[in-house]
């Protein structure tokens, strides 16, 4: 990486920085503006789907740090992401009901959904590839909106869906790749439901 490619990247985590900060979405609740909690939640996202560049290993000690740094922060962005979704909604800073847009994301971080519940908004994991990772909905409940992996590839990463309960909404798996998440098959139970699209 070049000089200017890391003063880039630095800008980047400045203005993310901004946002990251839990205050602004808590200034959401405070004034009731949906729509700026739906801006930090989006500028997130896009920090997340920037270019994922891989470990040049310690033969490059600069480059090598500063993934490190990124991947912390990306980490970071991961469990916050959790942490807000899994509050009840219209609880202070709720994501609950927010969209969120993994679009060809890679997960190499957790992420904990667990007890979450759905009920609008759209998760998009679609064309993300999960890898060396886990990212659990164990115990969440879906009674509407969308939650979709398409095209999700699961590499060397796990999805977990024990206890799951669906009475309305989305959740559509269709040509995601790698193992079914564990748990999903006997949460949905026989007949699967409509509203579910599996592997």
């Amino acid at each position: 990486m070049q000089d200017d490619e890391a003063g880039g990247v630095g800008l980047r985590l400045n203005q993310l920085g901004q946002c990251v900060d839990e205050r602004l979405s808590g200034r959401a609740r405070r004034h009731r503006d949906d729509s700026l909690r739906q801006t930090c939640i989006d500028v997130l996202c896009a920090y997340l789907r920037l270019p994922f560049l891989p470990d040049p290993g310690t033969a490059d000690l600069k480059n090598h740090h500063l993934y490190l740094a990124l991947r912390e922060v990306r980490h970071t962005i991961l469990r916050l992401i959790g942490d807000h979704y899994r509050r009840p909604e219209g609880t202070h800073h709720s994501w609950q009901g927010c969209d969120l847009d993994l679009t060809g994301v890679t997960i190499d971080g957790n992420m904990d959904f667990s007890d979450a519940t759905f009920t609008r908004g759209t998760v998009t994991f679609a064309g993300a590839t999960i890898s060396g990772s886990t990212v659990s909905f164990d115990r969440a409940a879906m009674s509407g909106g969308t939650v979709a992996f398409g095209r999700t590839a699961i590499s060397g990463g796990t999805v977990f869906f024990g206890g799951v309960t669906f009475s309305g909404g989305m959740l559509d798996f269709s040509d995601a790749t790698g193992p079914v998440p564990t748990g999903l098959l006997a949460a949905v139970s026989s007949p699967v439901p409509t509203t579910v699209i599996l592997p």
